[in-house]
């Protein structure tokens, strides 16, 4: 009996280690001159031959060069194991479409169609239909530090699930529009479920900056810069649950171009349970607003947000900071609040809105002329909400811009929010006995606020 045991537990232990030995996670390398099977550091392959070997936990190295081709990888990786596409660290890969692939609108250069893979570190452009974007059935996925320059639609989209876009710079995006393609697409956008957007820069883009859109679910999009996209620099188009806090969002003196700053829309389905707090929106067309689709407001804040001086054209009927359409006829459980709304030029007025909003309110606002009456609220403040300031140019506005001093009428006007605890720098609220109004709290120690990148590499591990 006793050897019977024994044997029993020594199968048990070999099992048990033949189980739990670890599959190890090979390396591979490609080059844009690569050749063979072998892909290692001192024979790369070409991308094609790199990317069929992958498997789960696997890394493919692009080194430096560019890659003319089309990229369609559908392998998937574990939520513990990933697959990595990198760049080599120290050189800049680049997959050229050469503004002749692919040839549809709506087709991309990249397309991930697996899970749990990882895209970092190099440089996507020319591409003359769509740049990147993943499957529907995808989770998981994510792109670093990626600089996606010149495309002929689309820029790209997350159409999966929980995957995150972070250090991704679009610009110069949807240059087929009106010229083969009959719609500009998004810089940066998604259309599917958990997604988040952060870290990242559009600019100079034909169509929108950021989309939230086609019915997208709990979106995060946070800590982004967008400006000068001819469009809107952040659409919230048919979106429910995102979050959007801590972002820039601006268009630069005399750039010419009705682009919004942030709107609210509804072209496939009503928007919904929508968090806009802590940004800075400043010089747009309309700094905010509600499009013409958009019948309803429900669950929305709107809270700690500082809008700065739109420069919509007055004559046109868009002299106002803030535009919440006479379309909205039905309102439930939305604020605005702990805002700062400047419209320092004359004749322009900082908001405009429906007179009647039951379901709509607006409280603890500094404005710096006074509303029309539909817009004033319990606790507001009119008067100069003295802002830091300074010249600024495309590319160059920074948070300083919207600072409040310390004799600002903002300070310790606000009142609390519950689930907004800290500000734009990341600020506790409050410093003092109340919370300031607008996206910067007075007083606190700013924490580091991640900038998007001004160049393809932030970091190579």
């Amino acid at each position: 009996m006793f050897k019977k045991n024994l044997t029993q537990v020594l199968l048990t232990i070999l099992v048990s280690i033949f189980v739990s030995v670890p599959v190890f996670a090979a390396t591979y390398y490609a080059s844009p001159n690569g050749s063979g099977t072998t892909c290692a550091l001192a024979s790369p392959c070409t991308l094609s031959t790199g990317l069929g070997k992958l498997v789960a936990g696997d890394t493919l190295y692009l080194r430096g060069g560019t890659y003319n081709q089309t990229v369609s990888f559908s392998k998937s990786g574990t939520s513990t194991s990933r697959i990595t596409i990198s760049g080599y660290p120290g050189e800049t890969a680049v997959i050229d479409g050469y503004y002749s692939i692919p040839s549809g609108c709506y087709d991309f250069l990249v397309v991930i169609g697996g899970s749990y893979v990882t895209m970092r570190d190099m440089k996507v452009q020319n591409s003359y239909g769509g740049g990147i974007g993943t499957g529907r059935a995808t989770t998981g996925v994510q792109f670093v530090n990626i600089a996606l320059d010149y495309t002929g639609e689309t820029g790209l989209v997350m159409a999966g699930s929980n995957s995150i876009a972070d250090h991704v710079t679009v610009t110069r995006n949807g240059q087929r529009y009106g010229s083969g393609c009959s719609t500009w697409g998004s810089a940066l956008c998604t259309s599917g479920s958990g997604n988040t957007i952060q870290n990242s820069l559009t600019y100079n883009n034909r169509g929108e900056g950021i989309n939230a859109y086609s019915s997208s679910r709990d979106s995060i999009i946070q800590d982004n810069i967008s400006y000068n996209n001819q469009a809107v620099n952040l659409y919230l188009d048919s979106s429910s649950g995102a979050i959007v806090r801590r972002n820039i969002v601006y268009t630069s003196p005399g750039y010419s171009s009705s682009a919004r700053g942030i709107t609210v829309g509804a072209e496939t389905g009503q928007a919904s349970n929508l968090t806009i707090v802590n940004n800075f929106i400043m010089g747009a067309y309309v700094n905010l607003e509600t499009d013409s689709n958009l019948a309803q407001l429900t669950n929305v804040t709107i809270a700690y947000n500082t809008f700065v001086n739109s420069t919509g054209n007055a004559g046109s009927g868009y002299n106002m900071g803030v535009y919440f359409r006479p379309n909205l006829t039905s309102f439930t459980n939305s604020i605005f609040k702990n805002n700062i709304i400047v419209e320092e030029t004359s004749g322009r007025v900082p908001i405009s809105l429906p007179s009647s909003h039951p379901g709509f309110t607006l409280s603890y606002n500094n404005w710096n002329k006074t509303p029309v009456a539909a817009a004033q609220g319990t606790g507001d403040v009119v008067g100069d909400p003295k802002l830091t300031k300074g010249t600024f140019g495309a590319g160059t506005l920074t948070s300083t811009y919207f600072k409040i001093l310390a004799d600002s009428p903002a300070r310790d006007k606000g009142s609390s929010l519950s689930g907004v605890t800290d500000d734009f720098f990341g600020n506790k609220r409050p410093v003092g006995t109340y919370p300031d109004m607008g996206g910067h709290e007075y007083g606190g120690t700013d924490s580091v606020v991640p900038t998007p990148p001004d160049n393809l590499r932030v970091v190579a591990n």
